[in-house]
């Protein structure tokens, strides 16, 4: 007999997840498809493509002082200091 219960032989039961998905009010579903925009910048030609945009991007910020590491991403929100 396992000390956890919920748990036959360490591993959890059917019945331990039923209870976990019943109790946090969750639904099982089935992943979706993903856009078409997202399939296609999974080609290996356009990561390529912006590695060596990235890398052409690095080179014009390294003359002018900066590191990668100095590099972040950000959006168009208001930072406030």
């Amino acid at each position: 007999m396992s000390d956890n219960p919920g748990f036959l032989n360490e591993t959890p039961s059917r019945c331990l997840g039923r209870r976990f998905v019943s109790r946090h009010n969750l639904a099982i579903r089935a992943p979706g498809n993903i856009s078409a925009a997202r399939r296609e910048s999974e080609k290996p030609e356009i990561i390529e493509q912006f590695y060596k945009k990235l890398e052409e991007v690095n080179s014009e910020l390294v003359p002018e002082g900066l590191t990668p590491s100095q590099i972040f991403n950000t959006d168009d929100r208001i930072v406030y200091g």
